[in-house]
This record gives structure tokens, C-alpha cells and sequence, in this order.
């Protein structure tokens, strides 16, 4: 399974988190961590994961993207290069989690997912029984969580990562903007599965609108473990 995730350098503490979380549930896992703000040398910056800086994948218009997007954006409009780089690669799909977040469990919902689809969203529904949006000020965030998502390689993904904007206008720091763009991606990309499950995505806004249950530490939704936390 390849997943990686995009951080600058104050975050670098985030991502050896989320990493020792994924680890535990998936040993094996290809991680790779893109630094925004990176500065040689990288090594053993996260333990057991390839270590990327902006250059890597966007060589010289790395800084221009840097300079041109809003905070809240950029993450956003360097990604479709991060995929299109490890699909590249050889990668046979990729799962990007923001490093905000924790894995409680194994992902097998994603990578089943991306074996039948090549784009997958993953929505902030606070029950999939309800389908009910419960973001209260917080519904800027958008209906699918910009903090995991996943890409399988083939047109439907070499079509959308083309597509897919490099420069997101300064609209509040780029959330409107960003999230103008996912909310539009089940219209425009092809081969994308939404992902409808409360045990991933969940954050602090979401969990607050429904009964949450803890077993033994064990954080649960519909008598289901939360599988992925939002701390971000």
C-alpha cells in the first residue's frame, strides 16, 4: 500500500505520528512524506518513509506555486503533483492522508475501494444512516474531507490530476476556493467512488453531532471503531 501525506517543516512531528499509527495497522506500508519548505539534507527526517521536498515534484515552479497559493491551499494544489510522481513511479494507487491525521485501524475500505476505482473521495457525513452534513460553522470544511483521499492509476486519474488547478484563489486562505473544488469533483471526474462511511474522515465537528461510544480506548460510531481521526 502506498500513502503519503504533505507538510511543512513545523508539521514534521504531525507526520512521525500519523506514520507510527499507520504502521501499527499496516507494517508494510511504502510512506511518503513531501516537506514543503524542506531543507537538505532529509534524511531520517521521518523514520521508515521517503522524504520529498517541493522540488521533486514540481522542480522549478516549486516556489512559484509556494508564493502564489493561499496557506489553506497550498497542500491542496501540490498534490495532483505528489500522485502523478509516485504513479509515475510505478505506484500502483496512492491514499493521501493529511498528516493531521490518526489511523485507529486497518484502511481496508480505501484499498478495496481504489482496486474498483481510480478516484475516491471520502465524505464528513456524520452518520451514513442519516446522510446529514452536521458542520455547523465549520461546513466551509466541505461535505468531502480534504485529508483523505485516493487515486488508482488510469485515464479517469491522468485526465483529473491534468484538470486539477495549480493556483486556488486567496478566498478565505483558500478554503472556499479548495472546497469549491472537491465539492465539483464527482461531476467532473470519471471512475470516482464516494466513500460514505462515518469511521473515516471523522473529525471533532462531525463526532459532536451523533452518539460516540469509547471501549477500552476504543473510539466507535454505530457500534463500528473509527478507523481515521482528523486532529488537523
Amino acid at each position: 500500500m502506498n500513502v503519503c501525506t504533505i507538510v511543512s517543516r513545523r508539521e514534521l512531528a504531525r507526520a512521525r505520528v500519523l506514520a507510527a499509527t499507520l504502521r501499527t495497522h499496516h507494517p508494510d506500508v511504502e510512506l511518503t512524506v513531501l516537506v514543503l519548505d524542506a531543507e537538505p539534507p532529509l534524511v531520517d527526517t521521518i523514520p521508515q518513509a521517503r522524504v520529498l521536498g517541493l522540488e521533486d515534484v514540481a522542480g522549478q515552479s516549486g516556489g512559484l506555486l509556494a508564493a502564489a497559493n493561499p496557506p489553506d491551499a497550498l497542500v491542496t494544489a501540490v498534490l495532483p503533483l505528489l500522485f502523478g510522481a509516485l504513479l509515475g513511479e510505478g505506484a500502483e494507487s496512492v491514499i493521501y492522508l493529511g498528516a493531521g491525521q490518526r489511523v485507529l485501524g486497518p484502511l481496508h475500505e480505501l484499498t478495496r475501494s481504489l482496486a474498483d476505482h481510480e478516484v475516491l473521495l471520502v465524505t464528513r457525513l456524520a452518520s451514513s444512516t442519516r446522510m446529514r452534513a452536521t458542520f455547523g460553522e465549520h461546513r466551509a470544511r466541505g461535505v468531502f474531507s480534504r485529508e483523505v483521499l485516493g487515486v488508482r492509476g488510469g485515464q479517469a486519474t491522468t485526465s483529473l490530476l491534468s484538470a486539477w488547478p495549480r493556483y486556488f484563489d486567496d478566498a478565505d486562505g483558500g478554503t472556499v476556493t479548495v472546497r469549491a473544488w472537491l465539492d465539483s469533483l464527482p461531476a467532473l471526474a470519471q471512475d470516482l467512488f464516494v466513500l460514505r462511511d462515518p469511521r473515516y474522515g471523522a473529525d471533532p465537528w462531525t463526532l459532536a453531532q451523533q452518539p460516540v461510544d469509547a471501549i477500552e480506548e476504543i473510539v466507535t460510531i454505530e457500534g463500528r471503531p473509527v478507523l481515521t481521526f482528523d486532529f488537523s
